[in-house]
């Protein structure tokens, strides 16, 4: 990995928010703290602990910046919109309409450990618009969610909205209303009434992002993205469709992952117990689908929009490592940027750089900062 930056020393790094200081907030779910680095990776203040009361989290799992601010995204479905200097701006009760709520989407994915999340990154369900304005990314729930307990696997489709969120934490608009991937009831077996909401690996979900005076959207199924401009203007940016269908060797990259999580997070020999299972049962399991995604990952940061296609034997969520950088004022000059992720999740893309919570070996995280190459979208262009 080309990193010109590193920042260790933190116990479980898990998202990452560049300020508009130049100063880097890494989510650490060890500490249940927002640490402050300067540009050099030095650590420059904390804030937050493990709690329920202000300014204290249960298990947050998303941060993003706007301006000064930092929003904090918990598990128990709170908001928190925190000032630089970790005071606390306001708070509110915002992702309980989700379904039921991120953290309960399974199976998980081992590379996450010990704190797991969903095979969807949930991370970039939040970010900045606007200097103290947040969008969060969350799926509706109706009645449908009441029959799906008493039909069992018939499975359904939830709308997505992009909520505005103010610095208070406050929501205040709907930005935009887009398809949810398929999802169904799963009863485990001997769990008796216990039922998990399940998606299948590579579902095809709704992708967005934002930057200086704009913001855009996707969905997986599409080789497309729409960016909508504050003065107005849109395009459509287009992606070759890749039309072949998802088929065993593809899934087989998503065993191999989850095979190495294991290996990684819990040892080698949980490792090799899991490839003792047979393929063939592991994708029946699945309930997998034929439907490839197309365009997996979206970020934006300035007059700059990053996007990634899908790539299975590239990382656990099937992101490609490979991301296209254009910069939305000079489209005739897109850059392509292999980032080397590899065992890791690409979490922020600030100021030319994508930022990268990377798994060693040893199953420890650190965070480093991959430059995107030519400067097409450094903070002079």
């Amino acid at each position: 990995m080309n990193s010109d930056q590193s920042f260790v020393d933190i116990g479980f790094p898990s998202d990452v928010a560049t300020l508009s200081t130049g100063r880097v907030a890494i989510l650490d779910r060890m500490s249940q703290a927002v640490v402050l680095h300067d540009p050099r990776g030095g650590e420059v203040a904390r804030f937050g602990r493990r709690g329920e009361g202000p300014g204290e989290y249960l298990e947050p799992y998303a941060i993003a910046s706007a301006g000064e601010y930092v929003a904090v995204w918990d598990k128990n479905g709170r908001l928190t919109s925190v000032r630089s200097d970790g005071s606390i701006a306001g708070t509110t009760e915002l992702v309980h309409g989700d379904m039921p709520s991120v953290w309960q989407r399974m199976p998980t994915t081992n590379w996450e450990e010990p704190f797991q999340l969903s095979r969807e990154d949930v991370t970039r369900r939040i970010s900045g618009l606007a200097p103290g304005v947040f969008g969060v990314l969350l799926q509706d729930r109706d009645e449908r969610f009441d029959s799906m307990f008493v039909a069992g696997g018939v499975p359904e489709r939830f709308s997505y909205y992009v909520v505005v969120v103010d610095s208070l934490a406050t929501p205040v608009d709907t930005l935009i209303q887009l398809p949810g991937p398929e999802l169904r009831l799963v009863r485990p077996p001997g769990q008796g009434m216990y039922a998990i909401v399940q998606e299948r690996p590579y579902a095809l979900r709704p992708i967005w992002g934002a930057g200086d005076g704009w913001y855009a959207w996707g969905h997986g199924s599409r080789n497309a993205v729409s960016v909508l401009f504050d003065s107005g203007d849109s395009l459509v940016i287009e992606w070759p469709r890749d039309t072949r269908p998802l088929a065993a060797p593809d899934y087989h990259h998503y065993i191999d992952w989850e095979i190495e999580g294991y290996r990684r997070t819990r040892g080698d020999r949980l490792a090799s117990r899991a490839s003792e299972i047979s393929r063939k049962d592991w994708i029946e399991e699945l309930d997998v689908s034929d439907e490839r995604p197309q365009i997996s990952g979206m970020l934006g940061s300035g007059r700059c929009l990053a996007l990634a296609g899908f790539r299975p034997e590239h990382g656990p969520h099937g992101e490609s490592e490979v991301w296209v950088v254009l910069n939305l004022d000079r489209l005739t000059e897109p850059e392509v940027v292999r980032v080397q992720a590899g065992p890791g999740f690409v979490r922020d893309f600030a100021d030319g750089h994508f930022f990268v919570v990377a798994v060693t070996e040893n199953g420890l995280r650190q965070v480093h900062r991959v430059p995107s190459g030519s400067g097409v979208c450094s903070p002079t262009v």
